[in-house]
């Protein structure tokens, strides 16, 4: 999918082992792709369907910090044992280090949520794991859901034309 088909790529997440998801948008429509390499699914939801998004807050960023800081502080203790000994930490120093990496990353990331696209059918959970992203999708879809779920009214159009004549 390119910008000769008019579409726009929104998103593009890893949700397993190589599998990905991505949120495409159209004048009239979002479409989610999903991908293992092999097989793609399409799900097509026109903006005229769509109830609501659900933001809702999520624990992965805390899971996330709390692996980086154990791996984090595992690595450090090494790296201060082989330097007790006086040895020079070659392999636990840069492990801590990447794992540091990881801990400050996660926290620029921002928090983590769950977003989720509601139609009368369905509740479907969208590729967006953090806070931020999920604004900056919603921002960018707003205008056109807003768009295609305004109904046009005619002023001209009086409003007891659907009204059964009456007997007098």
């Amino acid at each position: 999918m390119s910008s000769k088909s008019g579409y726009t790529k929104l998103v593009r997440q890893s949700v397993g082992a190589a599998v990905y998801r991505s949120i495409w948008k159209k004048d009239d429509h979002l479409l989610l792709v999903s991908s293992n390499g092999y097989v793609e699914r399409y799900q097509r939801f026109q903006y005229a369907d769509i109830r609501t998004f659900l933001v809702l807050p999520s624990e992965r960023n805390a899971y996330w910090a709390w692996s980086w800081t154990a791996l984090t502080l595992i690595s450090a203790i090494f790296a201060g044992s082989a330097i007790w000994r006086g040895d020079t930490p070659f392999v636990s120093a840069p492990f801590a280090l990447l794992f540091l990496i990881g801990l400050l990353w996660n926290y620029v990331l921002g928090p983590s949520c769950q977003l989720y696209l509601v139609t009368r059918i369905q509740t479907l959970r969208l590729p967006v794991h953090r806070r931020r992203r999920a604004e900056r999708f919603l921002e960018q879809i707003g205008p056109e859901i807003a768009a295609a779920q305004t109904v046009p009214v005619d002023p001209n159009e009086s409003s007891t034309a659907d009204l059964p004549p009456s007997i007098s």
